[in-house]
């Protein structure tokens, strides 16, 4: 089993180390008190709960970078597929319309990759939606008697949605994979 493995099945409670995971996200005042019935001390639950804390998002981000290997089910390892192929999947991946749109395109023609339509429709998808700019978000309150209150977060530069990703969207959707 390797690392990635191991941390996935941990965090999905599969494994004899899930324990410390699952017990991290226990809402403290149960936590707590499940320790305190043990026998354990305070300071020692408080400090056992803050490592496990810090340790269930370092997990969620190492799982994470498992998966970054592949994209579209195209391996990103270098020399493991075509050189071109990885970089146009790099570059859809990171966001780039265009490649996601030639990647789309490649899917539904089966040109270089499995004749996949699901996976042309998800990325004609991305091509054609408008990203970037300001995004509102209710941040609620942290329950210390501060109002709950709404930030601007700026998402990167605007960028419309390609026409031609949503024609092929459009026409992909219609024929459901069965035009010609």
């Amino acid at each position: 089993m390797t690392w990635c493995d191991n941390m996935r099945a941990t965090l999905r409670g599969s494994s004899k180390t899930a324990s410390c995971a699952t017990q991290a996200v226990q809402p403290p005042a149960r936590r707590d008190k499940a320790r305190a019935k043990a026998g354990h001390s305070h300071s020692r639950s408080r400090s056992l709960s803050t490592i496990r804390s810090l340790l269930l998002p370092a997990a969620l981000m190492a799982t994470s970078a498992c998966a970054s290997s592949s994209y579209m089910g195209i391996s990103l390892v270098p020399d493991a597929s075509d050189a071109e192929l990885q970089s146009l999947a790099s570059r859809a991946r990171a966001g780039e319309k265009q490649a996601q749109l030639e990647l789309g395109t490649r899917f539904e023609e089966g040109n270089g990759v499995p004749l996949d339509i699901g996976k042309a429709k998800a990325l004609y998808g991305q091509a054609a939606a408008d990203t970037g700019g300001t995004m509102w978000v209710y941040m609620p309150s942290p329950g210390n008697g501060a109002p709950g209150r709404v930030v601007s977060v700026d998402t990167g530069p605007k960028q419309a949605g390609l026409d031609e990703a949503k024609k092929r969207l459009g026409f992909v959707v219609l024929c459901n994979g069965s035009c010609e």
